[in-house]
């Protein structure tokens, strides 16, 4: 039972950490829009396929050897140090303004180039994980997609809060993205292979 618990809290760790920018930007777009709907529709549909596309590219990983899935971990952890150092050199690449979009796919055209971070955490989590434990991974990170979508519409109603969340993410975020690529990294047992 502490596995799937383990499995969720890394899955969750694994969204936000990549997520906080989008979070910061949904919130933007549904500020500047008009038709709330079709911006949570877009962002969701994106988050969806960014799942979705994680999987496929991770299951097709398994036909791979399985010795060095856990190297995938670098390249989070590798996204997570450069976070810092940006951080560090004052350059935080997170943005709360956004143009203003009015519809689905304008969501999608906008949200899905902020999802390569997501691919890059989601893919060696799933390709590192036992293929029972992918569909507690996939619905996790499909609840906190759902989440997320539910927070950015609370937040277009409270400005000082997106704020606060925008300062405190550019923090928050490449500790988690490191935590996760070690956990990749590390032999758990929820690996395909325990080296």
């Amino acid at each position: 039972m502490s596995e799937v618990w383990t499995i969720i809290s890394v899955a969750a760790a694994a969204f936000v950490a990549t997520n906080m920018d989008n979070l910061l930007l949904v919130t933007g777009l549904l500020a500047a829009s008009p038709r709330q709907a079709a911006v949570l529709t877009g962002y969701l549909l994106t988050a969806f396929v960014v799942i979705a596309l994680s999987l496929v590219i991770a299951l097709l990983g398994d036909v791979l050897d399985t010795r060095y899935v856990g190297f995938l971990g670098l390249l989070p952890v590798a996204l997570g140090l450069r976070g810092m150092v940006s951080l560090i050199r004052g350059a935080s690449q997170l943005s709360t303004s956004a143009a203003p979009v009015t519809g689905v796919w304008p969501t999608v055209a906008v949200v899905l180039p902020m999802s390569g971070d997501s691919l890059a955490v989601y893919i060696p989590l799933l390709a590192d994980t036992r293929a029972a434990m992918d569909i507690l991974i996939v619905a996790t990170l499909s609840l906190c997609a759902v989440m997320m979508a539910a927070l950015s519409r609370i937040l277009v109603s409270r400005p000082a809060l997106r704020e606060r969340i925008g300062s405190a993410g550019a923090w928050i975020m490449p500790p988690l993205m490191i935590g996760v690529g070690a956990y990749v990294l590390l032999d758990t047992a929820t690996d395909v292979l325990i080296r």
